[in-house]
């Protein structure tokens, strides 16, 4: 099986949003990526991990989430990533 990873953006709260990607998860610490710091989910076995941090743009403040069946180092590379760019902008 493969490895891979989602990334979401949202205006949602962080307890809504990862209540979205799966209702029984916890969080169960953080990891510092380049000065920012994400919140790591976990839930039963076979759930995979969730990390999410907010991001402040000068179109305001996003929630993203990243989930998937990579590896830390997986995540770490694509929370590089995401916070190096601004959030896209919110379409109502």
């Amino acid at each position: 099986t493969g490895m891979y990873l989602s990334l979401t953006q949202s205006n949602a709260d962080e307890d809504k949003l990862v209540d979205s990607i799966h209702p029984s998860m916890y969080p169960t610490g953080t990891v510092d990526v380049d000065g920012t710091r994400w919140i790591v989910y976990q839930g039963d076995d076979g759930v995979e991990p969730v990390w999410t941090t907010r991001l402040n743009s000068t179109g305001g403040p996003t929630q993203v989430a990243i989930t998937g069946a990579g590896g830390v180092d997986q995540f770490r590379t694509l929370a590089a990533a995401t916070e190096s760019q601004p959030p896209l902008p919110a379409h109502r």
